[in-house]
């Protein structure tokens, strides 16, 4: 193999898709330990949602947003990409409030934010897609182009996408295990992925998701009591709090201590892609192409020194 990667969710496995479709041959090494965030994930692209500020980890995710219809059609296979928008709704004067800056400075930077109302907020340039079913496509991509997807440990990885595990693979990177737990209600799903009540609802077929939690819990992927309830009154504040609830789970996001992925080479030559946190699917796309250029002695498309492992 010319390369060989630490971690099978959707980073290492886009990475693998990218390599192989430059003629790189590539092995995957993945565990399948129980909390991989990208099975566990709620599938919202949204670029605009959380983004406090112009800064560049939004250009990170707008980049990434922006490749996911060439990303999707390369992989042959439907797998729930919308570009549908997210709705943001306010249930008090101070979240209306906080909304409102959020859409006045975004517009000022020429994006796209449209208050719907005193307490709903539209932004059109985002969406949605199946995580699980993203994450199947791509092992079959990969299959079908000769990567060679295994179990085996792996010693000298060329690439690290480990997530949370990935300071098990190199102990400098400064990645830590969050949990975040999701339910699954048997409630008509919304038109499009709404944020508002301390959490959000995903439309996925005929039911709706309910997100999410974040909490310290190290590499404990047991979905909680604690999580459940939290979740069930984020369902009820949108009026879905009589919905049976059909499944509970959780995922190990991996998070570092300023928010920002880590994305780069260490000083021994391993090219690190990790450290994604809440946007792992968002960002595939572009972090496909980043470790595929640092992979063939490219320039990346984009600047990394925001993002560097090292910093």
């Amino acid at each position: 193999m010319d390369v060989a990667i630490a971690g099978g969710g959707i980073i290492g496995l886009a990475s693998a898709w990218e390599l192989a479709r430059r003629g790189v041959r590539v092995a995957v090494h993945d565990p399948k330990a129980t909390g991989q965030a990208s099975w566990a994930a709620a599938g919202i692209l949204g670029p605009q949602s959380e983004a406090h500020a112009p800064s560049p980890m939004l250009d990170l995710c707008r980049a990434s947003f922006a490749l996911y219809p060439e990303f999707v059609e390369s992989l042959q296979a439907e797998v729930g990409f919308r570009r549908n928008g997210t709705l943001h709704l306010a249930f008090t004067d101070a979240e209306a409030a906080e909304l409102r800056q959020r859409a006045e400075w975004q517009r000022r930077a020429g994006l796209r934010a449209l208050e719907r109302g005193p307490r709903e907020f539209f932004f059109p340039d985002e969406g949605q897609v199946d995580n699980r079913k993203l994450l199947e496509a791509l092992r079959s991509v990969c299959a079908r182009a000769g990567v060679v997807l295994t179990s085996a440990p792996v010693q000298r990885p060329d690439v690290i996408c480990a997530g949370s595990w990935s300071a098990q693979v190199a102990p400098s990177l400064p990645v830590r295990p969050v949990r975040g737990e999701m339910l699954a209600i048997d409630a008509a799903p919304p038109a499009q992925v709404i944020f508002g009540g301390g959490g959000y609802l995903v439309p996925r077929g005929s039911i709706t998701l309910v997100g999410a939690t974040a909490d310290e819990a190290g590499f404990e992927a047991t979905p909680s009591a604690r999580g459940r309830e939290f979740l069930l009154e984020v369902a009820r504040r949108h009026g879905l709090g009589g919905a049976k609830v059909l499944d509970h789970w959780a995922g190990l996001r991996p998070a570092t201590r300023d928010g920002l992925p880590l994305l780069g080479r260490l000083p021994g030559g391993a090219i690190v892609a990790t450290g994604h946190y809440r946007n792992g699917i968002l960002l595939a796309p572009i972090t496909a192409r980043i470790v595929a250029a640092l992979a063939r002695d490219e320039s990346p498309p984009v600047d990394l020194a925001p993002f560097r492992p090292d910093r």
